[in-house]
């Protein structure tokens, strides 16, 4: 099924995304102002349904790049799902109308400096999540921040990925790592929007400080976790 995809979304995140996702399975274009998903492994699909699964599929990790890389405050999701024949005529037209633009209309500029973007595709953090649990709820986690409704909300997501990282013995937020100190000022200031009867440390880390710090701890570790990923598939080999 050759389809063209129509996504919505905040124009700004969606263009910096067409530049950073180029993966044949989940690269974006743009023409004439609307940006468009094209994916082989969808238009391998046979049918609609099928196609509408595996859309929500990248759709989620998709966002989940915006949301690190750029600090995306808007899911993107998608429009239309135009069904194109051999010679690109369209045949088809599907629309579900139950999916509108959500979230914030806060135009959001990347926190991150160039050297600290993941620069991921997308089916490598679906790879990298497949058989990782920990990786699995870090992604929820980031999901869930589209939903914060203010600061705080966004604090105790930051503490819960840091406490993830934690469980996972990631070693560079653990005693004697190279960002312990720093993790533990996060953890502490992030527990007073936890728990109001915490006080806030006398050096509390802003969130303006926390949000970078706390991607690129996240981008650090995913790649760790794509090179270990990496190394399995050559020895399987």
């Amino acid at each position: 099924m050759n389809c063209k995809i129509e996504l919505i979304g905040n124009n700004f995140i969606l263009e910096e995304l067409s530049k950073l996702l180029k993966d044949k399975d989940s690269s974006i274009v743009s023409e004439n102002g609307v940006f468009y998903l094209k994916s082989e492994c969808m238009d391998a699909l046979s049918n609609y349904n099928k196609v509408n699964i595996k859309l929500n599929e990248i759709l989620y990790y998709m966002n989940i790049v915006a949301k690190i890389d750029l600090d995306s405050m808007e899911v993107i999701k998608h429009n239309t799902i135009t069904q194109l024949d051999e010679n690109e005529t369209v045949t088809h037209i599907f629309i579900d109308a139950k999916l509108v633009i959500s979230g914030s209309a806060h135009l959001s500029q990347p926190s991150l400096s160039d050297e600290n973007k993941i620069y991921c595709s997308v089916s490598d953090l679906m790879k990298i999540a497949k058989d990782d649990n920990n990786v699995r709820k870090v992604f929820g986690q980031i999901y869930n921040e589209y939903n914060s409704r203010n600061e705080s909300d966004s604090w105790v997501i930051i503490y819960n990925i840091c406490e993830i990282l934690r469980d996972d013995n990631y070693k560079e937020i653990i005693k004697g790592g190279m960002y312990y100190k720093k993790a533990e000022l996060l953890r502490r200031t992030a527990n007073h929007y936890r728990h109001t009867n915490f006080p806030l440390p006398i050096n509390a880390m802003t969130f303006l400080e926390a949000k970078p710090f706390i991607n690129m701890v996240l981008h650090e570790w995913l790649t760790q976790k794509e090179h270990e990923l990496s190394k399995q598939n050559k020895c399987i080999d």
